[in-house]
């Protein structure tokens, strides 16, 4: 069978496809990714490892210093919705078209098309072609449930949630629905009625590519939706050699700290401050750490025998080394700390993040969220002595950690691409 998959965003919304698309592939399908980048990566190395072949679109003028640019005006935005606005309107709406080009020629090509939930493009192409459409959720925010609080919003009870959800609907609708049915309605579609439970889901098939550790499927769900865990690319499909001095490191001390924001580097209009708060809140708490950040970061750091400076590096490699993740509360990051048995000190950005920081203290894995905004190196440095010195974190973690190392997030998502095809 031939299969096309379509997503948008950054590492964390692309690599979940990638590890999908391997998935499909090593089961006898013909597979094609198509990847817009935020971060401006390149995927195609991981494609021919994976056995499936990788195209890109190029977000015109994405450079790091406009990214940087725009993160300045993002991060003075409270509003979750407004700063979702935002950011599509300057990095998805530019290149709906191409995206929407590219879904037709998916569509042309393949029996069946599976999309981010967010590739409304893709969608309407799909509804045009009459193609079958499979969607892929990355967090479970997005579902409404009465046993669970959308956008990290507390807890107040199964007669509560619903109000919430509602609430946050409208609110999700207000800033997104009317771009979305322009596009639409330029291409002879009619409008959907929402974004939550329309035009973010396939009523086919709706993969919530989260680990049951997290999210068990709660009983109010629609039964196209089906929580399959996480997407976990092979080792044998990215391989990667610990440089000899990260190796030194880990064996001359304690378990250290990692220290990373992810896909918000690239977005960090300050990184030498950013990588300065890590090494001083480190130093403060007294624990060594491992600091990944880029080399204008780098630049702001002197040397000290506790803390390591280093730059990208797959999760999966490191984090069974650590005693503690620092990350923005993305997906991927949530779920790898978690899978290697590492509490989180999470420093929420912007978007989804406050959410997942809200799922891992929920399920006692972190503390409270700390915000980014604002945030100092000795409150920082208090969270993670905290961190470090809670018991309970830590067999929990482990315990949940165990659990999803046996999991098959991949596998039971290429049985149910399989069985509604």
């Amino acid at each position: 069978m031939k299969i096309g998959l379509h997503t948008w965003g950054s590492d964390g919304d692309i690599r979940p496809f990638v590890a999908l698309a391997g998935g499909l592939s090593a089961a006898g399908n013909e597979v094609t990714l198509a990847v817009v980048s935020v971060d401006g990566k390149d995927y195609t190395s991981l494609g021919e490892a994976g056995g499936f072949s990788v195209r890109h679109i190029v977000i015109p003028g994405n450079s790091l210093e406009k990214r940087r640019a725009f993160a300045i005006q993002l991060f003075g935005v409270k509003n979750t919705f407004k700063q979702l606005a935002a950011l599509l309107k300057e990095f998805f709406d530019p290149v709906a078209d191409e995206m929407f080009t590219e879904a037709e020629k998916l569509c042309a090509e393949n029996d069946a098309v599976i999309g981010h939930f967010i590739m409304h493009p893709l969608r309407a192409a799909a509804e045009l072609s009459r193609t079958k459409h499979i969607t892929v959720a990355l967090n479970h925010s997005i579902i409404p449930s009465k046993y669970i609080t959308p956008m990290g919003l507390p807890y107040l009870g199964e007669w509560m949630n619903p109000i919430y959800w509602w609430g946050v609907s409208k609110a999700l609708d207000s800033y997104l629905l009317s771009p979305l049915n322009r596009f639409r309605a330029n291409k002879g579609l009619p409008p959907e009625g929402s974004v939550i439970g329309g035009a973010a889901e396939s009523r086919l098939l709706n993969l919530v590519a989260v680990s049951p550790a997290i999210c068990q499927q709660p009983p109010d769900w629609e039964k196209h939706h089906h929580v399959c865990g996480f997407f976990n690319i092979p080792e044998t499909n990215e391989y990667w050699e610990m440089p000899s001095g990260l190796e030194r490191f880990l064996d001359a001390g304690p378990p250290p700290v990692y220290m990373t924001f992810g896909s918000m580097s690239s977005f960090d209009p300050a990184p030498e401050e950013t990588a300065r708060m890590m090494y001083d809140a480190a130093l403060l708490a007294g624990c060594r750490a491992i600091i990944q950040s880029t080399p204008a970061g780098f630049a702001a750091l002197p040397e000290h025998k506790a803390v390591l400076r280093i730059g990208w590096a797959p999760h999966k490699y490191i984090f069974p080394h650590c005693a503690a993740v620092v990350h923005h509360g993305g997906a991927g990051s949530t779920q790898s700390a978690m899978r290697h048995g590492c509490p989180s000190i999470v420093v929420e950005h912007f978007g989804d993040q406050p959410f997942w920081g809200s799922e891992l203290m929920r399920i006692v894995v972190a503390l409270k969220t700390l915000h980014r905004r604002g945030l100092t190196a000795r409150r920082f440095a208090s969270r993670i002595r905290e961190t470090l010195d809670s018991n309970r974190l830590r067999v929990r973690v482990r315990e949940l950690g165990a659990r999803m190392k046996h999991e098959d997030g991949v596998g039971n998502a290429v049985e149910l691409v399989m069985e509604n095809l």
